[in-house]
């Protein structure tokens, strides 16, 4: 917390008694939220096409712009879209997409409009964050 951290460095010498070594002062960043990504694609992109769609596995997270690898595995997340008139939501459990999101998929048509929502990813501190949402036109 904060924008500065203070790190003294000492050592224990042979006899015991404690020597300093120095201290110096480093900036701090906060680390930033990753984004949700589906098929290469994240918030921004607005067209996916459908064989793009059909053929992923599930969705993630990245970190953009980020020195640091932390992994952000999504836990959870809600797809959506509409089928013969009615809006269809299934929810997965896990980064995968199920058996029927799959199905969902293979069903849109040209057009048509799909929702990735209540995207959460696993931090590295181990707490459950919502990561945002992702909305396509296929094409």
């Amino acid at each position: 917390r904060g924008a500065e951290s203070v790190v003294s460095v000492s050592v224990e010498m042979e006899d015991g008694s404690s020597k300093s070594m120095g201290t110096m002062t480093f900036r701090c960043k906060n680390v930033p939220k990753p984004l949700p990504v589906f098929a290469g694609l994240t918030i921004g992109d607005t067209r996916i096409e459908k064989v793009q769609a059909t053929a992923q596995i599930g969705v993630g997270a990245k970190m953009d712009d980020f020195v640091f690898d932390l992994q952000y595995p999504v836990v959870s997340f809600d797809l959506s879209t509409t089928l013969r008139g009615e809006l269809i939501t299934r929810k997965s459990n896990t980064n995968r997409l199920t058996n029927e999101m799959k199905e969902m998929l293979g069903n849109v048509g040209r057009n048509q409009k799909i929702y990735i929502e209540n995207i959460k990813a696993k931090a590295p501190d181990g707490s459950i964050n919502p990561i945002g949402n992702l909305a396509f036109t296929v094409y």
